[in-house]
């Protein structure tokens, strides 16, 4: 029974992870359209209406094509209907959830068990949304951090993460009024947004899951990896604001603008791992 135990959840977590990224697929396609949708429009797009279908001939995907990474391995990518190519992108998100659903289970559950596991799992899933909702469409969804502010709340007061939740109600706050301050002080002296008011809430995210003795890695991190970002966006030009219609307000700098979230994204990532090996205060 243990030898069938040993490999059934690994499998199953591994099963799991490719239906979720699957989901997150949709959620990453479908979720700016809806924010940015017409509200008096008579049909509206959600992430379950129109059911999943062919974005070049509009038909329906039968559910034997929809199965996460085994049909588009089978299928070549390629739509039954038109023979239109589906981007890779969704086969790497499937692939990406599997691995780390696995790796997350692997290392974690032995030691930590399943509630803290679990939520390792869920500030990755939303945290990959946001990196790529943000990066493509300068866009943080309230519906994904909000949340995950609560959830943080929430992991530290069950002691699902090792901190406290006094640490982390303050992480968040100070976080939050410190980011504040440096963006009101910069629109002040420069008449310019540094940064948007979704980064805001990203770093209260980051202190609520990391607490109050994190936040200066946050910062730090976040500030780092945005540096590398956009040393490589001025080089490969990953994303651009050219399209982007609701940005016209900073038309003066539009072309300079990158996303930030992605960079904040990666830092809570890291410091989330930090405070599951590294226990003590630093």
């Amino acid at each position: 029974m243990d030898s069938f135990l040993a490999w059934y959840y690994p499998i199953l977590f591994l099963i799991i992870g490719a239906c979720i990224g699957s989901f997150i697929n949709v959620v990453i396609y479908r979720y700016p359209i809806i924010m940015l949708q017409d509200k008096n429009k008579p049909e509206k797009i959600s992430l379950f209406y129109p059911a999943s279908h062919c974005t070049s001939c509009n038909k329906k995907i039968l559910k034997t094509d929809n199965i996460p990474i085994i049909s588009w391995l089978l299928r070549k990518g390629e739509c039954r209907h038109c023979g239109s190519t589906y981007s890779i992108k969704y086969l790497i998100t499937e692939a990406v959830f599997s691995v780390v659903y696995l790796s997350v289970f692997i290392l974690f559950y032995p030691q930590y068990g399943i509630n803290s596991t679990i939520c390792i799992l869920v500030i990755f899933s939303y945290l990959y949304c946001i990196f790529f909702i943000d990066l493509k469409h300068f866009l943080i969804p309230d519906i994904m951090t909000i949340p995950l502010i609560i959830l943080g709340f929430i992991s530290a007061w069950y002691n699902f993460i090792p901190i406290t939740i006094m640490e982390s109600v303050i992480g968040s706050i100070v976080i939050f009024i410190i980011i504040f301050i440096t963006g009101f002080l910069f629109k002040y002296f420069r008449g310019i947004d540094a940064i948007g008011f979704g980064d805001y809430k990203l770093f209260a995210v980051g202190g609520a899951w990391c607490g109050i003795f994190h936040i200066q890695y946050l910062i730090i991190f976040s500030s780092i990896f945005g540096i590398i970002f956009y040393i490589i966006n001025k080089k490969a030009n990953i994303c651009s604001t050219k399209n982007i219609s609701y940005l016209d307000d900073i038309i003066e700098i539009k072309d300079k603008v990158i996303p930030f979230g992605p960079s904040i994204c990666l830092s809570i990532i890291l410091n989330v791992l930090i405070i599951f090996y590294l226990p003590y205060k630093v």
